[in-house]
């Protein structure tokens, strides 16, 4: 990990969401095992003794799939959550959040475009926790700079990939 082989975090995360370790405040109709905070907050303990898998995993697990809990557990977003979910972890996440942890604070903007069909993103983020190798990006904006939401996508972009292939 600390000579960034990526294949050896996401064999790691894989192996923490087989053994649930990735599911526990995840809601049981979505594929999680449902379980209380203090439950969370010991396995958070456990692995915080491993400081560099623990800030990623806790990214993946917490800012990365929390928002999909919370914003985007309609049923057609289901599908996304479960690709990524659950124990199986074929997903891995990253947030970027133009405020750092202050989410509500952020500072990029979306627009609806001229034709109506999509929105235009306006912001910069210089540091994204496992940017590297995640599948799945949650970014927050503001609509015409007022109305918070979120906005999710998948590694597509060809420089993307491409970071991705050399990480599998």
């Amino acid at each position: 990990m600390e000579r960034k082989d990526f294949s050896v975090t996401r064999d790691l995360l894989k192996k923490a969401a087989d053994l649930g370790l990735a599911s526990v405040d995840i809601p049981e109709a979505y594929g999680g095992l449902e379980m209380d905070k203090v439950t969370s907050c010991l396995i958070a303990d456990r692995i915080a003794k491993y400081a560099g898998f623990a800030t990623t995993w806790g990214a993946h697990t917490g800012i990365g799939t929390l928002p999909l809990v919370f914003l985007a557990m309609s049923s057609r977003n289901r599908s996304i959550f479960r690709d990524r979910g659950g124990r199986n972890c074929r997903r891995v996440c990253a947030v970027g959040a133009t405020s750092g942890s202050d989410a509500l604070n952020c500072r990029a903007r979306a627009q609806l475009s001229a034709d109506g069909k999509h929105y235009l993103l306006n912001g910069e983020k210089m540091w994204i926790t496992n940017a590297a190798f995640a599948d799945l990006f949650t970014v927050f904006a503001k609509i015409d700079g007022e109305k918070f939401t979120a906005f999710w996508w998948r590694r597509i972009s060809p420089a993307l990939r491409s970071a991705r292939k050399n990480t599998s």
